[in-house]
């Protein structure tokens, strides 16, 4: 997390970032200089900012695209975060219970 001190940030809104996520930010953001953070209020956002140079953008793993031009580099020191799925009863939709079944055992 040292490392990126010297780079301007690019952090979602934590009024619309899970509880999680903007702990994290705050932590990341503590002592980071202020003109050096940019707040974005989508991931969408946070993309192209990167994508256009902008910053480094600060997201979990699972949201981070795999597009030409941007690299996903795990922080080092940064506690793992648990997300979870919600949905509306199984047994109704295949689908559904197959999309679920791979989130459970995704090797």
């Amino acid at each position: 997390m040292d490392d990126l001190r010297e780079y301007i940030i690019i952090a979602c809104s934590p009024l619309e970032a899970p509880l999680a996520i903007a702990a994290f930010q705050d932590k990341l953001l503590e002592d980071h200089d202020p003109e050096k953070v940019r707040y974005c209020g989508r991931i969408e956002t946070a993309h192209c900012l990167a994508g256009a140079g902008m910053g480094a953008a600060i997201l979990p793993g699972m949201l981070c695209l795999k597009m030409p031009g941007l690299v996903s580099v795990p922080v080092s020191g940064a506690e793992e975060l648990s997300f979870g799925v919600f949905c509306r009863g199984s047994g109704q939709n295949q689908a559904l219970d197959q999309f679920i079944r791979m989130l459970e055992n995704p090797s």
